[in-house]
């Protein structure tokens, strides 16, 4: 199904964009986010059948609202900044402009992935307030939706990313490393699709299955996963946070993951270390086949995580 094939590939594309602005942002590099502007006044128009056009063109750092279609009375903030502070801010200058005289809805954009605020209103009783849960959007609400559009539409919407940042997204210049997570991620989304099975276990236990079933390789398994974590950790944390992913989507992964490593355990005689480089060569094999420049140890990495997670050799039910 072209559903199937193109919705991982839009959804790699956000989530490389997502890791770059947050990387530009901390190194307070702004040019990718103005960039974003205006690329995302395109994939919104598409998205969601907008008027939208770019405040900013015409008038630089418009206050409060960078997207605006009057046709449909909304306004987008494009920010990537996810903080409770900044969307206070945002729509207190809204409401200070009058904007919502113009506008009837405000929408924020996160450009990474969205923070859950505890206050679900925020604004002026009786004047003008967001809704947090359906006014503040990131990547993955994007995609969210994306996936219920006919594919015409999906298909304009891979090309315009396509065209946007090149067909393997050399543009966007994300290290090798967070490159290979991430081809790898969609890589075992893929494999998902075809066959997932049944978990092992519903309720993971990581202390029984490395201590105990692993007991003989605890320690060397321990000290890999902290060597290797102190190198690739927080580049997982930050594509896991920036990857807009459904909760289907990820049970599927973990249950395909769960039935083939089991496998690949069991023809290992239950060595989890023999099993582990397996897979990694595996995964290694497989992301060279489709032409994808990775970093092996970096694939090791997500699978020793995998394994803490339980979803890497399961734990027996």
């Amino acid at each position: 199904m072209k559903r199937a094939e193109y919705i991982p590939k839009i959804s790699a594309y956000l989530s490389e964009l997502s890791f770059r602005v947050d990387s530009n942002t901390s190194a307070n590099l702004t040019d990718v986010n103005l960039h974003s502007e205006n690329f995302y006044c395109r994939l919104l128009n598409l998205i969601y059948g907008y008027k939208l056009s770019n405040e900013n063109e015409l008038k630089l750092n418009t206050e409060a609202i960078d997207l605006t279609d009057t046709e449909n009375s909304i306004a987008i903030q494009v920010t990537s900044t996810s903080a409770l502070k900044k969307t206070k801010e945002t729509v207190s200058k809204f409401i200070s402009y009058q904007h919502h005289k113009t506008y009837e809805r405000l929408v924020i954009l996160n450009l990474v992935k969205k923070s859950k605020h505890r206050e679900r209103y925020i604004g002026t009783d009786g004047i003008f307030q967001i809704d947090t849960v359906n006014d503040i959007w990131d990547p993955g609400t994007l995609v969210n939706k994306i996936t219920t559009l006919d594919v015409p539409v999906i298909k304009e919407i891979l090309d315009l990313l396509t065209i946007e940042f090149g067909e393997k997204q050399d543009t966007l210049n994300i290290p090798k490393e967070v490159n290979t997570i991430i081809a790898l991620i969609d890589v075992l989304s893929n494999q998902a699709n075809g066959d997932t099975g049944k978990g092992k276990s519903d309720n993971p236990d990581p202390n029984k299955k490395i201590n105990r079933r692993f007991k003989d390789h605890a320690g060397s398994l321990k000290t890999r996963f902290v060597q290797l974590y102190a190198i690739y950790g927080p580049m997982l944390v930050q594509i896991e946070e920036s990857t807009p992913t459904s909760t289907p989507e990820v049970l599927k992964r973990s249950l395909y993951l769960q039935k083939h490593s089991d496998q690949v355990l069991t023809n290992s005689n239950n060595n989890p270390k023999e099993a582990l480089a397996k897979l990694t060569d595996e995964y290694c094999s497989l992301l060279y086949s489709k032409g994808i420049e990775y970093d092996e140890t970096a694939i090791e990495f997500y699978l020793v995580t995998e394994l803490t997670r339980c979803n890497v050799f399961p734990n027996e039910t």
